[in-house]
């Protein structure tokens, strides 16, 4: 069954995705796929990982016989509508959907100095979805820890590499575009505790930009 969901990003992500560069994101398994249990040591050796497209699931299993399987909150045909940062001005009618007067962040777009007043800044997370520009479908799924990103999927992210691809990775913490895609992951998931450097377990959602509902009302 085809699911119709909210995702959440940044305005440098948004820009990227109008302008056809970012056609990935990665988002933090909850919780992370671990075979811990108890006063557990030592993690066992992880034998195989994948993703089950019938199920719906990701799995991991491990050398000393523990499995772990999860859910995905994504799955193939999915329709995932964009919750951007938006600047609003209808709050003295506030029930009216008038897409004349939203604005969105990532088009750098600021209210002049005489209608400051009227204008208010709004997070992402409060975008309805009326008000939402941009729909997108998901073609792939799969897991896998952050540090195996790819030079190429560095690029699907929207932080292309500007020089030479090279997958040996002690030549990738070389490249800027490397070091930013590292700088941008920390920037968002550090605080919440799947930091760079622990090599969190991410869902990898692959996808393609479609019109939107609006679109087509308005088309």
């Amino acid at each position: 069954m085809i699911k119709k969901k909210p995702i959440i990003f940044n305005s440098q992500a948004v820009r990227a995705i109008l302008e056809n560069r970012k056609i990935q994101t990665r988002r933090p398994i909850k919780p992370q796929p671990s075979p811990f249990a108890g006063w557990a040591q030592v993690e066992p050796k992880l034998v195989s990982y994948g993703f089950n497209e019938e199920t719906g699931h990701g799995y991991a299993s491990y050398e000393d016989g523990s499995f772990r399987q999860f859910p995905s909150p994504y799955n193939v045909g999915d329709q995932l509508w964009v919750q951007e940062t938006w600047w609003d001005r209808r709050d003295h009618i506030p029930m009216v959907e008038d897409l004349n007067a939203i604005h969105y962040a990532a088009d750098n777009w600021y209210p002049p100095d005489e209608l400051a007043h009227i204008h208010y800044k709004r997070p992402s997370v409060h975008m309805p979805r009326w008000a939402s520009r941009i729909t997108l479908k998901v073609t792939s799924v799969r897991i896998e820890q952050i540090q195996n990103i790819s030079p190429v999927d560095i690029e699907a992210e929207g932080t292309p590499l500007t020089d030479q691809l090279v997958y040996h990775v002690m030549d990738l913490y070389q490249h800027q575009r490397y070091r930013d895609f590292i700088q941008m992951w920390d920037s968002n998931y550090a605080k919440r505790g799947y930091s760079w450097v622990r090599n969190p377990w991410v869902w990898v959602i692959e996808f393609i930009v479609i019109p939107s509902e609006i679109e087509k009302e308005n088309g």
